[in-house]
């Protein structure tokens, strides 16, 4: 085999090697390492709606990059898993790209009746979004969090 050939092989094996070793570090996690911006959509839910989702735009501060969060990581209320769709964008304008995901409406008006008295037509809710969040070249994972109130209509 010629020379050139086995240092390329060598090279390749040496970076399956690294991203596998990358891959199996033990994720640092704790409280939130990251406080996150969140806006849910719609500001007011009504339970009785039939419409399919409940979008979320993630901002994360300083450092940090939206493309670097992991979206199959994203829960909201620490149960209910983001859709595997995702866009980057800046629906706010403000100049700070977002990650832009959705819940399943279903499951999120689930969640809030199972874990919220509502006594009246309408009621408050805080939600809470989580994830993890990668510092490149992802040998790090740190976590964020954020929450946003919205307001229900009852059921």
């Amino acid at each position: 085999m010629e020379r050139n050939a086995v240092q390329g092989i060598t090279l390749a094996v040496l970076l399956i090697n690294m991203v596998i070793i990358a891959h199996n570090v033990i994720p640092v996690t704790a409280d939130p390492d990251v406080m996150a911006t969140i806006d849910i959509d719609p500001d007011t839910l009504n339970l009785k709606s039939r419409s399919k989702w409940i979008t979320c735009y993630i901002e994360l501060p300083g450092n940090f990059e939206v493309w670097q969060i992991c979206v199959s990581s994203i829960r909201l209320n620490g149960t209910i898993q983001a859709t595997p769709h995702f866009e980057l964008g800046d629906y706010d304008d403000d100049t700070v790209p977002d990650l832009i995901v959705k819940f399943n409406r279903t499951e999120v008006t689930t969640c809030i009746l199972e874990n919220c008295e509502m006594t009246d037509k309408f009621s408050i809710v805080t939600l809470e979004v989580t994830g993890e969040v990668g510092t490149y070249p992802y040998f790090l994972i740190l976590t964020f969090e954020g929450a946003d109130t919205i307001r229900i209509i009852g059921k």
